[in-house]
């Protein structure tokens, strides 16, 4: 059996996992098919609402579109948000490797360690 799985990376240059969360442009997603990669794709984050939108929360915006991936890899994110997006379906793990490719060869041979710690309390 054949599975399929969206794994996503908050990055501002596409090689490289954003330090905090909040700072990316864009998630680099990767498609992956009977455990091989088969595509990558930036998806723009740019239109984020700002911090303290009254329409929409910023969080509330990342777990919409989160929720489309298997698993977000990252580095500095708010416990809360990592809450709403497991919440959403979503597994979050945290790590200190910044190269995409890196953690993502990892999580694939199963030895991406999370990194729980590096969740952070919101507005640090």
């Amino acid at each position: 059996m054949l599975q399929s799985m969206k794994i996503s990376f908050p990055t501002r240059d596409n090689e490289t996992i954003v330090g905090h969360f909040g700072h990316m442009t864009s998630f680099l997603v990767v498609n992956i098919d009977d455990g091989a990669e088969t595509a990558r794709e930036s998806l723009d984050m740019t239109g984020m609402p700002a911090c303290g939108d009254e329409q929409q929360s910023r969080p509330d915006y990342v777990v919409g579109v989160a929720k489309d991936f298997d698993v977000v890899i990252a580095n500095g994110i708010g416990a809360p948000l990592v809450q709403k997006m497991q919440m959403a379906g979503v597994e979050v793990v945290l790590t200190s490797n910044q190269s995409i490719s890196e953690a993502l060869a990892a999580y694939l041979a199963g030895t991406l360690t999370n990194e729980a710690n590096l969740a952070h309390a919101p507005h640090h």
